[in-house]
Parts: C-alpha cells; sequence; structure tokens
C-alpha cells in the first residue's frame, strides 16, 4: 500500500466502527431519555429529587428499591442516584 494512502484508509476504518456503534449509543441514549421524562412527570413538586411517595405514585421500580438506590440516605432520589444503579447493572 503506498504511504500517502495510509491515513485515508485509517480514517475510513475509524468512520465504520463509529457508524457500527452508533445504534447502541442511540438506545442507551433513548433509554435515559425515557427515564429523564419518568422522573420529572413523578416529581410533582419539580424539586429534581422523588420522595417514598412520589416515586411510589409515578415510578413503582424506583420505590420498590427506593432504599438501595438512595446512596446517600437523604431520604430522597435523585435522577443521578438511579442512573448510577442503572449501570451498575450494565
Amino acid at each position: 500500500m503506498k504511504k500517502h494512502l495510509r491515513p485515508l484508509f485509517a480514517g475510513i476504518a475509524v468512520s465504520i466502527t463509529c457508524l457500527s456503534a452508533a445504534p447502541a449509543l442511540a438506545v442507551g441514549s433513548e433509554e435515559e431519555l425515557k427515564m429523564e421524562k419518568a422522573f420529572k412527570a413523578a416529581d410533582k413538586n419539580s424539586d429534581g429529587k422523588l420522595s417514598p411517595a412520589e416515586a411510589k405514585d409515578g415510578m413503582p421500580r424506583v420505590s420498590k428499591n427506593f432504599k438501595r438506590i438512595d446512596k446517600d440516605k437523604d431520604g430522597f432520589v435523585t435522577l443521578a442516584e438511579i442512573q448510577a444503579v442503572m449501570a451498575e447493572k450494565k
């Protein structure tokens, strides 16, 4: 292979790799958007955290695992805490 074509082929290989990973990234992003939307709907007072009552009414799976998700044990669950637990499962 001619030396002047090596960067071109390397660039093409990187592009193909990135494109093949794009669907996986999109699925994760879609899942995150759904979670954020559900969190905002459940957060009735819009304070950025869910009380046990808000979780029970709007996010039953979060409610069921509330104590495990509430890492800082402040009695509330934030979106970041939920996402951290979800990331542990991956």
